[in-house]
């Protein structure tokens, strides 16, 4: 069963697949971009409509029962198989999701398979979940096995409980009805598996023959070299680059060139532009310091961009040309240690790897204490700071003795006297 479950995921998939193929063929990929939701349903045959309404999220029920739909409130005409299929909106109340109201179609089912369809044809609302209650009153709750896909979760109806599989929304409302029902939640992350509406997008910029976005980088020794990028369409399929030191004219076709190197970018997603060629060209041997004109292109006449300059760097950096600069000690700052207000760190190459050479720490360090002044309300906080590591128990501020000041003697009559003569 399970095998024929993931056959049927494919198939659905597949399906999927098979239909914007066949848009693709019949509009054109740009055509097909500009399709609406109406014209797009027009297209589809009624093989393809039943496809998308009964392969999404399938399940098997043990006995006769109803299949609720449970899909946010606000829609766009989505799924449109519900009314199609007879599912009815229920009027009891609704339900509160991650602070979206949602709704409830339903719809009674006889006992075997069961299969539901695409939540959108746009992916805009979210993937519905499913509740599963009795035929009537009094009736044997059924149970429901074999859900496909295979991450489909099983749970039962709860406030504030998880409403899909793979997301964080929970129900902060639930109509009374389905508490403790069998609730098959969603996946969000299958919201695009039935995508067939803005399946391509256009850009206003699409690749042209003529070199567009060209851009100077570097790959080299800024100094010497330059190196110049440049967009243009997939049949262009030759690029060059002239240069030559700046002049008052520059002629692409007598200067020196410089085949480019392609890279093929591929977007199939843009109906327009899904195909561009990107050309990179490396300039070496330049003067240091020199001005340099240039120009891009496909080495045809009327083929080349208007001439733009460039400055290099004043003289090539040592450090560049092969040199290698004597490393520094690395710092270790897992063995870095606060005296006082500085710092002192231990080098961790060396012959102090490792700070095996440290000046040994004594065991019981004395405290530094600071001051702090007295609390006129909370005398428990007028106390020394604690010590970094340890040693005695700070005393009390009132309890610390000031540091005696010297004695202050008189000085003898005659000796002022003598001083004030």
């Amino acid at each position: 069963m399970f095998a024929a479950d993931a056959r049927a995921s494919a198939g659905f998939d597949g399906a999927v697949a098979a239909i914007r193929s066949r848009l693709t063929a019949e509009c054109g990929a740009e055509r097909y971009a500009r399709l609406s939701p109406g014209e797009v349903m027009a297209r589809l045959s009624p093989g393809e409509l039943d496809a998308l309404g009964t392969g999404f999220v399938r399940f098997e029920l043990s006995a006769p029962a109803w299949v609720h739909v449970v899909i946010p409130a606000v829609k766009k005409g989505d799924p449109f198989w519900l009314e199609s299929r007879g599912f009815k909106r229920d009027e009891t109340g609704g339900w509160m999701i991650g602070g979206g109201g949602y709704e409830t179609w339903s719809r009674r089912f006889e006992a075997g398979r069961v299969g539901l369809g695409v939540p959108s044809l746009s992916a805009e609302p979210d993937v519905y979940s499913v509740v599963i209650t009795a035929d009537g009153p009094g009736r044997p709750v059924p149970r429901v096995s074999h859900p496909a896909p295979e991450k489909l979760v099983l749970a039962k109806v709860a406030e504030n409980g998880p409403i899909h599989a793979d997301s964080g929304r929970r129900a902060e409302k639930v109509p009374s009805r389905f508490l403790g029902a069998t609730l098959i939640r969603g996946l969000n992350a299958r919201k695009q598996a039935g995508r067939l509406f803005r399946v391509y997008r256009l850009t206003e910029h699409p690749a042209s023959p003529f070199p567009d976005q060209v851009m100077l980088t570097w790959t080299g020794e800024p100094a010497t070299t330059q190196t110049i990028r440049w967009r243009t369409a997939a049949s262009v399929t030759r690029g060059c680059a002239a240069f030559a030191p700046a002049a008052a004219a520059f002629d692409p076709a007598a200067a020196a060139r410089v085949e480019s190197g392609i890279t093929v970018l591929s977007t199939p997603d843009v109906a327009n532009d899904p195909v561009v060629h990107l050309h990179t060209v490396e300039l070496r041997g330049l003067k240091p310091g020199g001005t340099c004109a240039y120009a891009v292109g496909d080495g045809s006449p009327g083929g080349w961009t208007q001439p733009k300059t460039f400055r290099r760097e004043g003289k090539p950096h040592p450090h560049r040309q092969g040199r290698r600069r004597a490393a520094a000690p690395r710092v270790c700052h897992a063995q870095t240690h606060r005296r006082g207000r500085g710092d002192r760190r231990v080098a961790a190459s060396g012959p102090h790897r490792g700070g095996r050479h440290r000046r040994p720490r004594p065991e019981n360090p004395p405290p530094r204490l600071r001051h702090r002044p007295p609390h006129p309300h909370r005398p428990e906080i007028c106390e020394l700071n604690a010590p970094l590591r340890g040693g005695p128990k700070p005393r009390p501020f009132h309890e610390v003795s000031p540091r005696p000041r010297p004695a202050i003697r008189p000085c003898p009559a005659g000796a002022s006297q003598k001083a004030a003569g």
